[in-house]
């Protein structure tokens, strides 16, 4: 598995009207020679996840930063003239990126802070040119996934507090399971199967800051 330190937010630099994938971003990052994608995910603006460059594979979105970070980019950042910075990105994609990267703190071990927008990591780490990317909040992005991370713990104090209110002859029914894979994320699963990270955390105690594992077997 790549060593993992940072996760760093990105945009596409798009107006709100245009409906950019990682097929789009892919094309572009092509026609500037590089060898693809150079972005992990792509959030379109309805929300939705689109994987791009493998995540075994360094990225190309932080130059001089890309060997152990995790590169996500959300679709939107500019007005309509294309050019003025601007945090016009939908509810969806703040939540499913929150979600994410919520996943892949977990999965990778990456701490809070070092879940940076590019331009954090430009003024406090590479000293490049400054950039307006990702153009929203760092902080309040950051302070939403502190508020998930609150909420999963209030979810585990709850199961274990309920845990022996059941009577003996209480029946308990079967939740459908899945065998963890090799590349598998609480992410991937949860959309595979329908269902959120919460939820699997919620019926999965003991995964609480656990890295899951090839052979693992969860409850879905």
């Amino acid at each position: 598995m790549r060593e993992i330190t940072h996760i760093v937010m990105h945009c596409t630099a798009t107006p709100a009207t245009s409906d950019i994938g990682a097929a789009d971003v892919h094309r572009w990052h092509l026609q500037r020679g590089w060898s693809g994608i150079g972005y992990h995910f792509v959030i379109r603006r309805n929300g939705a996840v689109e994987p791009g460059r493998e995540l075994e594979k360094k990225g190309a979105h932080v130059a001089g930063f890309n060997a152990k970070s995790i590169g996500i980019s959300l679709a939107g950042g500019v007005g309509a003239n294309g050019q003025t910075p601007v945090d016009n990105f939908t509810d969806g994609q703040l939540l499913t990126a929150r979600d994410l990267v919520f996943d892949l703190m977990a999965t990778y071990g990456v701490p809070l802070d070092h879940v940076m927008g590019h331009n954090e990591v430009i003024k406090q780490i590479t000293h490049g040119a400054p950039k307006a990317c990702p153009v929203f909040s760092m902080e309040r992005f950051r302070a939403m996934i502190m508020d998930l991370h609150d909420a999963e713990v209030d979810v585990e104090v709850a199961e274990q507090w309920g845990s022996d209110m059941a009577d003996d002859d209480e029946v308990e029914v079967s939740a459908p399971t899945h065998t963890v894979v090799s590349g598998d994320t609480l992410w991937g699963i949860a959309n595979r199967y329908g269902t959120t990270i919460a939820e699997i955390r919620a019926a999965n105690p003991s995964l609480s800051g656990d890295l899951i594992q090839p052979g693992d077997v969860i409850r879905v």
